[in-house]
């Protein structure tokens, strides 16, 4: 391979790279803080149906520990600490080892929709 090759593709994962650095702190809306996952995840837990989300609430001094279950494709519930829990972009994540796992979205749906009046003619 000639250097001038090397050079080329050096340059072009240094700049793809800390474009991508850039946008994962920068740009992304993330939402990391305990306490903040915490409440939208007990918001969740009152709005949906039990069916495929469930949440119950820490059970000890420190407040750290609760946990939420999602159904999956196979419509069995998985298990996930909501302390390892979250949100980028309006979409749910969970931290593992390697790859995050996605869980799914998260949106505000608003019930009170109301009736424009019709144009006047």
């Amino acid at each position: 391979m000639a250097p001038v090759t090397i050079v080329a593709a050096g340059v072009t994962v240094a700049v793809v790279g800390g474009y991508e650095g850039a946008c994962y702190y920068l740009v992304d809306e993330r939402i990391t803080d305990y306490a903040e996952v915490d409440a939208i995840m007990q918001d969740l837990g009152q709005q949906a149906d039990p069916e495929y989300f469930q949440y119950r609430e820490a059970n000890n001094a420190a407040k750290n520990n609760a946990l939420i279950w999602v159904k999956n494709d196979k419509g069995e519930l998985d298990e996930y600490e909501v302390r390892n829990l979250y949100i980028v972009n309006g979409e749910l994540r969970h931290s593992d080892w390697f790859i995050d796992t996605v869980i799914g979205r998260v949106g505000v749906r608003s019930d009170d929709v109301r009736a424009f009046p019709a144009e006047a003619e």
